[in-house]
């Protein structure tokens, strides 16, 4: 989860399901969380979803508040259902302050590592949640659906660090380019790449002006 910019309001007013579900109101969802799905970070998704932040519960209020509504994957959507109502929004503060990311190899076998980084209960409930997200727990289908999820992830780091590798090894012929690239918000999983970079001493000195 990454700081998303969400236009103040849609371009349609929305007073039911399909003025949120069509042009131009979900073309401009999907603008603003940057193409991919706002909890988990996957751009490859191939069921997308109006997802509620704050679950509505029938309260037309929220089901129809502009701020509310994000662009979700079908997986990240049937977790939260309405289990989590205050995770953190990320229209109004950096996920990244809150939460730490990593991929991790144990036997084989991939995880992710999620750290709530403070206390308050929006952290805490969005680390739950991201747990669940990528590592499953909840039922078999969705064990299945994470280890997909997490196999993707670990191709995309594992680019990445070649990336680095090469920008290491031949500083001048471009890979400082393309590893800003990577570690734009809008890239796909760029909490995990942003993480590396912020963990490693020399990355982020070269590249601190990109992660702010």
């Amino acid at each position: 989860m990454v700081k998303l910019t969400k236009r103040p309001t849609p371009p349609k007013p929305i007073t039911d399901e399909k003025h949120y579900r069509s042009n131009p109101n979900f073309n401009a969802l999907v603008e603003d969380c940057l193409g991919k799905c706002y909890i988990c970070e996957s751009d490859k998704a191939t069921t997308l979803n109006v997802e509620h932040r704050i679950p509505h519960h029938g309260d037309d209020k929220l089901k129809y508040d502009w701020s509310n509504l994000f662009l979700s994957c079908g997986h990240c959507n049937s977790i939260k259902g309405d289990k989590y109502g205050n995770i953190l929004d990320p229209t109004k503060c950096d996920p990244e302050d809150s939460i730490s990311l990593s991929l991790t190899v144990d036997s084989l076998i991939e995880n992710v590592d999620v750290c709530a980084l403070s206390n308050d209960i929006s952290s805490k409930q969005t680390a739950t949640l991201l747990l669940f997200v990528y590592n499953g727990g909840t039922t078999a289908i969705k064990d299945v659906e994470c280890a997909v999820l997490r196999n993707e992830i670990s191709a995309c780091i594992a680019r990445f660090y070649k990336y680095i590798e090469g920008y290491r090894r031949e500083p001048n012929e471009g890979y400082d380019a393309i590893i800003v690239d990577e570690i734009s918000r809008a890239s796909s999983f760029a909490a995990f790449k942003r993480g590396i970079v912020r963990n490693d001493i020399e990355l982020s000195a070269k590249f601190r002006e990109f992660l702010i």
